[in-house]
């Protein structure tokens, strides 16, 4: 029987629940079969020892979370603190990039300046992709992507490839596209996109286009650690939209 990389549960859509029931909202994601959970961008560092202690209690690890480039490059940013309450497998971190053509290299070296003062106290970091990281820089480099981890180095950067943008980016073969980072990507953000008269948008999976059995033979391929489930909108927020794409994982198999 074919072994699938567990699952870990993003919270920016459970805010509200965790607000005014985190302990009970963690079990409620350990219930569902979910082993982790990734931290949404505006966590408070200062809440690392107790969510560190709730998730103990729930059965969950912290899988990651998101940290600025900017703020990578503090070692004394409480994020650094923080990992040593909540001992993540990785950090994610991404740009948000205007213009590949003008900006995209000094974007490279801002992103390589971070990950590696995160290297260095022992952080993987992983780069997030969107749509706007997909095409050409030049005539030159036809893939931004492929030109930030060909300079990037695997020991300070990996890949957090996001089902959703890698699709919206012009990639129709998404799972070929992916395929060329295998062993490089720790994470896999699962995210749905269901195309309603061209309008590309978020979904519960299952509900879309994504081919969820495929995304998660991947992630066993390459030795993934962490399939992190990524709703990000607001019609897909609370518990029983995330429980409606676990549920859809499990009449695959795939948990």
């Amino acid at each position: 029987m074919q072994k699938y990389p567990p699952v870990a549960m993003q919270l920016i859509t459970l805010t509200e629940e965790l607000e005014k029931d985190p302990q009970g909202t963690l079990n409620a994601i350990a219930d569902m079969g979910c082993k982790g959970v990734e931290l949404h961008p505006t966590f408070k560092w200062e809440d690392a020892p107790v969510l560190a202690e709730r998730l103990r209690r729930a059965g969950l690890r912290c899988a990651g979370y998101w940290v600025g480039w900017s703020d990578l490059q503090k070692p004394g940013h409480p994020a650094y603190e923080a990992a040593r309450h909540l001992c993540p497998d990785y950090w994610a971190t991404c740009i948000w990039c205007g213009n590949l053509a003008r900006d995209w290299r000094a974007c490279i070296e801002k992103v390589r300046w971070g990950a590696t003062v995160a290297s260095q106290a022992g952080q993987l970091m992983v780069y997030h992709g969107h749509a706007w990281d997909s095409g050409p820089v030049d005539a030159e480099t036809p893939d931004a992507m492929d030109l930030l981890f060909a300079e990037l180095p695997p020991e300070i950067m990996q890949c957090m490839w996001d089902t959703y943008y890698v699709r919206r980016g012009g990639a129709k073969d998404y799972i070929a596209y992916m395929r060329r980072y295998l062993g490089r990507m720790p994470v896999i953000h699962c995210k749905e996109m269901v195309d309603p008269d061209g309008a590309q948008t978020h979904a519960p999976m299952g509900d879309g286009m994504i081919d969820w059995a495929a995304v998660f033979q991947l992630g066993a391929e390459g030795n993934t650690a962490w399939m992190s489930l990524d709703h990000n909108a607001d019609h897909c927020r609370g518990l029983a939209i995330a429980r409606k794409s676990v549920n859809h994982l499990k009449s695959l198999g795939l948990m």
